[in-house]
């Protein structure tokens, strides 16, 4: 099993306005890897892509904590088992720490080579939230 966490990163936008904007995949479709997805479709609730070389997964959102947490699981064609939680916490009326923990049920083997872009990946999304206004 891989756990992951990313930095911690500070957003100039209220807890609320940061979980709304989280809680819809069609705001962040600017925050996914574009060079490692196509065919790229979201909604509200779902994000289904191709992964290259891997062969088509999803994101769904599974829970929502207003405005404390969202927790986001793969769907049926994902090929790993895993959670990713976002959680919020306010530092200010208009500012919002956000923290990025990756859970990932995976045999040994693969997760020899998914745990550094798994990382990178968190670590990316910790960055591109910043950019929430």
């Amino acid at each position: 099993m891989i756990q992951l966490e990313s930095k911690t990163s500070t957003v100039n936008a209220s807890q609320e306005h940061v979980f709304n904007f989280l809680s819809d995949f069609r705001n962040i479709s600017g925050m996914l890897p574009e060079d490692v997805m196509n065919n790229v479709v979201f909604d509200q609730q779902v994000c289904r892509f191709d992964i290259k070389g891997l062969g088509p997964a999803g994101l769904v959102i599974d829970e929502k904590i207003p405005f404390s947490s969202l927790r986001i699981k793969g769907t049926k064609e994902t090929p790993a088992d895993f959670n990713l939680l976002i959680t919020l916490e306010p530092l200010s009326e208009d500012t919002t720490a956000v923290k990025f923990s990756l859970d990932a049920k995976m045999n040994m083997f693969i997760e020899m080579f998914a745990k550094a872009p798994l990382q990178k990946f968190v670590d990316m999304l910790a960055e591109k939230v910043k950019l929430i206004s």
